[in-house]
C-alpha cells in the first residue's frame, strides 16, 4: 500500500505516531459510494493514544502545532479540541484518551459500520466493520454514548440497523 503524504499548507508533515483518525469520516472515504461534497458532512476525529500520559501529551501537542495558522480557530471542551480552519467546510477534533492502540479505540464505537480508522500509514477496521460494509446493515456495539440523531444519521448514510 502506498504512503499518503498529509501535509498542511506550511508543508508541516503531519505527526502519525499516537494519532488514530477514526470514525464516520473514514468510513465514508473506504465506501464505494465515496463523494467527497457528502464527506464533508463528516468531522475528522483524530483519537490520541499512546502507552504514556507524556506520548499522549506530545502527541497533542504536535498535532497542535501542525494545525497552527493565522486561519486556524480552536474550541475545548473537556479531552476535545474542536479545530476551525478558516475557509474549511469541515471541523477536525482531536480527542485525547488513555487507549494505547487503535483497536481500542474502535472498541468505543456506538455502531459496527464506523469502526474503521486510518493509522500508521494504513486502513484498520474490525471484522464487525468489513461484514456492515458489505451487507450495508450495521449493528450496535458500544452502547455508552448511543444518541437517536446517530441513528438518524446512519440510516440517512444508507445503512440498516438491527438490534438483536
Amino acid at each position: 500500500m502506498s504512503k499518503i503524504a498529509l501535509t498542511n499548507k506550511l508543508s508541516k508533515q503531519y505527526p502519525t505516531k499516537n494519532v488514530v483518525i477514526a470514525g464516520g469520516s473514514v468510513a465514508k472515504i473506504l465506501s464505494a459510494e465515496y463523494n467527497p461534497k457528502n464527506a464533508r458532512q463528516s468531522d475528522v476525529d483524530m483519537f490520541v493514544i499512546g502507552e504514556t500520559q507524556e506520548e499522549r501529551r506530545e502527541a497533542v501537542t504536535q498535532l497542535l502545532t501542525w494545525f497552527d495558522s493565522p486561519d486556524t480557530y480552536y474550541a475545548v471542551n473537556s479531552s476535545v479540541v474542536t479545530v476551525y480552519i478558516k475557509n474549511v467546510m469541515r471541523k477536525f477534533q482531536i480527542i485525547s484518551c488513555s487507549h494505547t492502540n487503535p483497536f481500542e479505540v474502535l472498541g468505543g464505537f456506538d455502531q459496527t459500520h464506523v469502526q474503521w480508522c486510518y493509522y500508521n500509514n494504513a486502513f484498520l477496521g474490525t471484522a464487525s466493520a468489513l461484514k456492515a460494509m458489505q451487507e450495508r446493515v450495521t449493528k450496535f456495539d458500544c452502547v455508552n454514548s448511543l444518541k437517536s440523531e446517530r441513528l438518524i444519521k446512519t440510516l440517512y448514510n444508507g445503512y440498516h440497523i438491527v438490534k438483536s
